[in-house]
């Protein structure tokens, strides 16, 4: 990683604590994101997990510019997932799906990036649970 990359990423970590320090106490403060690793040889890997509320769950994982990720995922209970993607600059990444628990982009750079799991209407009562497989090609 270069020095710039990492003073930035610092710096902004450094500003999100600020800015949210205030709701640590009230909620237990935000857990830190999982890193998805692929075993060797594979081109994919799985996570499962459950968010409630406006809990969310953040996974971070490395890929190369022009790959294309692929994230298929099943949700229960239906339609009541969101899934968010950001590079290494806190930038949204456009994701689309072709079919029903699919989504995909291509890279435009190499990087660090965030798959960020929240539930698609957070103000609804009970909880998510959630399978996703990460594939990058």
């Amino acid at each position: 990683m270069s020095r710039l990359f990492v003073r930035y990423f610092t710096l902004s970590i450094l500003v999100a604590l600020v800015t949210v320090s205030p709701s640590f106490a009230q909620h237990g403060g935000k857990a830190e994101p999982n890193r998805i690793v692929f075993a060797r040889g594979a081109s994919s890997a799985t996570v499962r997990g459950t968010v409630s509320g406006d809990e969310q769950a953040e996974y971070t994982f490395t890929a190369k510019k022009g790959q294309t990720v692929t994230i298929t995922y099943n949700e229960s209970p239906d339609a009541s997932l969101e899934l968010q993607m950001f590079d290494r600059t806190g930038e949204r990444v456009g994701i689309w799906g072709d079919e029903p628990g699919t989504v995909s982009c291509v890279l435009a750079f190499s990087g660090e990036f965030a798959l960020v799991v929240l539930r698609a209407k957070p103000e609804e009562k009970g909880a998510t649970d959630y399978e996703l497989t990460l594939s990058i090609k």
